[in-house]
This record gives structure tokens, C-alpha cells and sequence, in this order.
């Protein structure tokens, strides 16, 4: 019967050779299962995988037709994604992909379950949703913790801001040791998190509201009125 130590340490006594004990102590390792060593890195397929449910949200008022304009990165390091601090130094995480894009796709797709009309250029919309992710990053030590925040403005057509603000994103669960699947979780969750709080906030739905960008645009634009 093999015996899992998950401590991944043994103790002994006795005064034979230090060689022998050296291949002693190997074979023990390799029959408790411990890994000798971990991967210097992991690169985790940046996929929408939530395990949570986004918040359902009622807009009061039926919002305007709007375009998700590509996402800014603002993060300090834009290579890492997360690191896994089990060990040290720490295992870099990162993406397969770019972490704009999976969270401007993430966005998208949540405006539209929340029945937000979302068109393919701004000439087409009523409101530009403008964004830069300032954080996209999954910690393990040992549980996974992960934290998104974006920057958020939206603009009329034309370019005049209508409301800006932040949104941001938690999520936590445990799993095994460097996991890509919790990985994608945590991150995936703090991202539907994040859009969950800025649909619900009043003042964001009413910058999406098509009235909103004819209140905003410049006097010039607006129609004189009649003496």
C-alpha cells in the first residue's frame, strides 16, 4: 500500500552513510507521491469559465444601442497574469492570449444577457463603453484569490463624456497546486463580478440611455431654437 505524505518530508535515525540515506530519502519521495520539483511557469488559456451566475439587472429605462471599444492596458506588468507563492521565488502565471480582449469579449457578452443592444462600431451606437484595465491578477498561496479592476468611461458618439467610474472584481476558491482550470475561474468570476456592479449602478445606466449623448452634445449641434 503506498501512503501519501503530504508534507513531502521524513525524518530518520540511526548512523548509516550519508549516501545511503541520500537514496533512501529519494526512493520514499518517489513512492509518497511529492513532486521533486514544479514548473518554472504556467500559461492558463484565457477562457471564460464563471462558476457564478451574473447579477440579474433591470435597466428603468430601455438603454441606447452600444459599442465596446477595445480595452486600454493600463497594468504595471502587462506579461504576468498571477504567480503562485507556494514556493520561492514565486511561479509566474500567464495568459495565452491578451487580457484586454478576454475582458472586453467578457463585457460584451454580459451587456447583452443584461438586454443591452451591442453594436460593431461606434458609428452605429448611441454610447462608446471606453475602458482600461488597471488589475487582471490571480494569486495562489495556497488558495487562488483573484481581483480585476477597470477604469470605466462612457462617451457619446461624438466623444463628449457622459459618466466615468470604477469597477472592480473579487473572487476566491482552493483547489490543487497550480491549476489552470482555477485559474480561469477565479479570473472569470472577478471579471463577471466587476460588470455585475457597473450595470447595476444608476448613474451607469443612465449615460446608456440615448438621450443621454443629445444632453451632452456640444451647443453648436443643438437645434435653435425658433424666435
Amino acid at each position: 500500500m503506498t501512503v501519501t505524505n503530504r508534507s513531502c518530508r521524513g525524518t530518520s535515525r540511526g548512523r548509516r552513510p550519508i549516501a545511503t540515506w541520500t537514496a533512501l530519502l529519494g526512493a520514499m519521495t518517489i513512492a509518497s507521491g511529492c513532486p521533486t520539483n514544479k514548473p518554472s511557469s504556467l500559461t492558463v488559456p484565457l477562457q471564460l469559465r464563471a462558476t457564478q451566475a451574473p447579477t440579474a439587472v433591470s435597466f428603468s429605462q430601455t438603454p441606447g444601442r452600444v459599442y465596446v471599444a477595445p480595452v486600454q492596458d493600463g497594468r504595471t506588468d502587462k506579461d504576468r497574469i498571477g504567480e503562485n507563492q507556494e514556493n520561492t521565488p514565486p511561479t509566474p502565471i500567464y495568459g495565452d492570449s491578451s487580457p484586454t480582449e478576454f475582458v472586453r469579449a467578457a463585457v460584451a457578452e454580459q451587456l447583452k444577457n443584461n438586454g443591452v443592444t451591442v453594436v460593431a462600431s461606434a458609428d452605429g451606437a448611441d454610447a462608446v463603453l471606453a475602458m482600461t484595465l488597471n488589475r487582471f491578477w490571480a494569486q495562489e498561496s495556497p488558495n487562488y484569490d483573484a481581483q480585476v479592476v477597470l477604469a470605466v468611461e462612457v462617451r457619446s458618439r461624438s466623444g463628449a463624456a457622459l459618466w466615468s467610474g470604477t469597477a472592480s472584481g473579487h473572487d476566491g476558491t482552493f483547489g490543487r497546486s497550480l491549476s489552470a482550470e482555477n485559474y480561469q475561474q477565479v479570473l472569470s468570476n472577478a471579471v463577471v463580478n466587476a460588470v455585475s456592479g457597473l450595470v447595476a449602478k444608476p448613474q451607469f445606466q443612465e449615460a446608456l440611455r440615448p438621450h443621454a449623448a443629445a444632453a451632452h452634445a456640444p451647443a453648436h449641434a443643438k437645434k435653435a431654437k425658433k424666435p
